[in-house]
């Protein structure tokens, strides 16, 4: 195993990235299902544009105002865990049917609903009460309701037309101004909202779109940062108790390293959590991303992607060099990769949630801590090999020679400095010092110096 102190944590939080993952997929069911939801309503939107973006924005709006009703009903009954679902009936290919709206509730019941968009809501309800709406719900803007509602109360009460009474209190006992099925009710939408998003559809989609995704994104990062502290703390825990029940650790110790790890291990969990959102977001979305990333899971890349964002700021701060960096990211992917199979394997094989991800998680992250140990060493060895000796960097025949009246100096130590030995062209350290701050003073460093035999040339 590497000893390198640093490589700890990370690779534990690697090794929990699948169970939190799984973990993080229980907690945002809901708010990706609702994404999703957001996602086929532009569609929806894209096709209505297509269909009547010519008509007048009357017309446009009054089809809007179908969409609009649906999709709230879809995404409260998305919150409220039932299966029921409303589908405007012009998308499921009966553009001329009775009803505007279908409700389908758990059990398979159905209920239909006709939408009316009117300015004047007197004339809304008047042709709501039609025949052929007869038995259907009736739907109307929230601020509409009463108007439409006192129409019909005053043609019931005043019978003026004996042979309409039975369609006015057919439209009176449906009038609504919401979708209502199996406990969900849409939340109801004003008239002016309506005629606002219509003047630009695809906006109030795309919008509505984002809204969701980030309420998804958000919630991931958030779980999974807090559900990364606390795995990571417990495992730092138990690792520090051997060390505290012998002596080796203070408790005060103990808990500041705990706590570091929890910490450390939270921000990544979160950072690989809101990738991995987005990517999965971007994958629903279709396009590059859903070819780059294929059926690989969001988690994975995420993960990988983090592991390689951190070696490349260890790199660029000067903490790691070039092929440590190189390592470091290879070790990033390929264990992230191997956590995340191991993950899906232990899931399947322990079909509990959480602890089959979990330990295979860990599995796969071991597994890849062996790989990666044994390709450090390899590289390690090679690069103390004795029979590799490096060449010299430039061709000593190019070596500049001192200028006239500069001095070689040769392998300098702290006893030259102090006694101004013949190797030392200075006198003392002070002669030294005042070289050094000469501003016009040139030294020359000959390339082909390695340990043991270094000369410059001041």
């Amino acid at each position: 195993m590497s000893d390198d102190p640093s490589r700890a944590p990370r690779t534990v939080a690697i090794g929990l990235e699948p169970a939190i993952g799984e973990a993080i997929r229980i907690a945002t069911q809901r708010l990706v299902e609702q994404t999703a939801r957001s996602a086929q309503t532009c569609l929806d939107v894209e096709q209505l544009v297509a269909c009547h973006g010519k008509q007048s924005h009357e017309q446009l709006a009054g089809f809007l105002f179908e969409l609009m009703s649906a999709d709230a009903f879809n995404r409260q009954a998305i919150a409220l865990g039932e299966r029921a679902r409303a589908s405007v009936t012009a998308f499921l290919g009966s553009p001329h049917a009775a009803a505007d709206i279908r409700i389908v509730g758990a059990s398979g019941a159905v209920r239909e609903v006709q939408a009316k968009l009117y300015q004047n809501a007197a004339r809304a309800a008047a042709r709501m009460a039609a025949p052929t709406y007869r038995g259907l719900d009736r739907l109307v803007p929230y601020n509409q309701y009463q108007c439409a509602e006192a129409f019909y109360d005053d043609r019931l009460a005043r019978g003026l037309n004996p042979l309409r009474v039975s369609e006015h209190a057919d439209a009176r006992a449906h009038l609504t101004d919401r979708l209502r099925m199996d406990g969900v009710e849409s939340a109801p939408i004003p008239y002016g909202e309506v005629h606002r998003a219509a003047q630009d559809p695809r906006r109030w989609a795309n919008r509505a779109l984002a809204v969701n995704a980030g309420r998804q994104i958000a919630a991931a990062t958030l779980t999974g940062a807090a559900i990364g502290a606390v795995f990571s703390g417990v495992v730092e825990a138990v690792q520090h108790i051997g060390p505290v029940q012998t002596g080796e650790m203070s408790v005060a110790d103990a808990a500041r390293a705990v706590v570091g790890s929890a910490l450390a291990a939270g921000v990544r969990s979160g950072a690989v959590a809101g990738v991995g959102a987005s990517l999965q977001f971007a994958v629903t979305r279709g396009g590059v991303a859903a070819s780059v990333v294929g059926r690989v899971p969001a988690g994975a890349v995420a993960g990988a992607v983090v592991g390689i964002a951190e070696s490349a700021l260890a790199f660029a701060r000067g903490d790691i060099g070039v092929s440590e960096f190189a390592l470091r990211a290879c070790e990033s992917t390929f264990a992230s990769g191997a956590s995340w199979a191991g993950g899906a394997f232990g899931q399947a094989v322990i079909p509990i949630p959480l602890v089959g991800a979990l330990v295979g998680g860990l599995v796969g992250q071991w597994c890849s801590t062996i790989v990666t140990d044994a390709i450090r060493g390899s590289v390690a060895r090679e690069d103390l090999d004795p029979e590799r000796t490096p060449g010299p960097l430039v061709d000593p025949s190019a070596v500049v020679d001192p200028p006239p009246g500069e001095v070689l100096v040769g392998k300098v130590t702290r006893e030259d400095l102090d006694t101004g030995a013949e190797s030392w062209p200075f006198d003392d350290a002070n002669e030294f010092e005042a070289w050094l701050a000469d501003p016009d003073a040139v030294l020359l460093l000959d390339a082909n110096v390695f340990a043991g035999s270094s000369t410059a040339r001041p």
